[in-house]
């Protein structure tokens, strides 16, 4: 009976030490997962933001030259009348 009883404690403490081992293992795997996936994101949030950021410059400097062309034919058609 005590070999019995010794056997399954043994088994019982093995059990928990895998159990707790692997739990262990996967909340380290999913740690590092999330933190990887953070900096992921991270890094598209910052690529998203220099990406509008010189969409709006290239706007910025489309509008400016729209307006200097429009300057210029008030010009010219001031100077054709003139």
């Amino acid at each position: 009976m005590k070999h019995l009883l010794e056997f399954f404690t043994t088994l019982y403490a093995l059990t928990l030490f895998t159990f707790k081992s692997l739990y262990i293992l996967i909340s380290d795997s999913m740690k590092q997962e999330a933190e990887t996936y953070k900096e992921e994101r991270e890094a598209q949030k910052k690529q998203g933001e220099k990406r509008k950021r010189e969409d709006k410059e290239r706007r910025a400097e489309d509008i400016r030259g729209e307006m200097m062309s429009r300057k210029k034919n008030v010009k010219n058609e001031g100077k054709k009348k003139g």
